[in-house]
């Protein structure tokens, strides 16, 4: 009995310590096309005193021939705080090989947008993701999927 008590307290401890999906949102874009002007706009609860990571997953196919994607990464905290950041994400190596896993539609790239964000005053943050492209029309970027997760 003394076993499976003890069993049942470590395992209600280290699934306690796991970090949790607290937002999530998949954008998909028309015809797999993402136009330069059409920022990704996030409104997320937050509470003060937690920690956040912000993650993106991109899909991309073989009509995205370029071998990086320019983002803009703007966080808006409550209580007037800014966080602004910009991001380079390889889509393709040096021989224009797709990087990222392969899924049915395309290849899946992970990407850390922002880690461990500490959060002083709960309220609402506005995160905007911004495309930084030198083409109005973007072909190939098939979907960004926005997990946010509480550390």
């Amino acid at each position: 009995m003394y076993k499976l008590l003890s069993s049942f307290i470590i395992l209600v401890v280290l699934s306690s310590c796991k970090p949790s999906t607290h937002f999530e949102k998949t954008v998909e874009f028309e015809r797999d096309n993402w136009v330069k002007f059409r920022n990704l706009e996030y409104e997320i609860p937050v509470e003060a005193g937690k920690t956040y990571s912000f993650n993106g997953a991109i899909t991309t196919d073989s009509n995205y021939r370029h071998r990086k994607l320019e983002l803009g990464v703007y966080l808006y905290l409550p209580g007037e705080e800014q966080r602004l950041e910009d991001k380079t994400i390889r889509i393709r190596d040096l021989e224009y090989q797709a990087l990222g896993d392969k899924v049915s539609d395309g290849y899946l790239l992970q990407e850390n947008l922002k880690k461990k964000l500490k959060i002083n005053e709960s309220g609402i943050l506005k995160l905007q993701i911004v495309l930084h492209s030198s083409r109005l029309n973007n072909f190939g970027i098939k979907r960004i999927k926005l997990s946010v997760i509480e550390e």
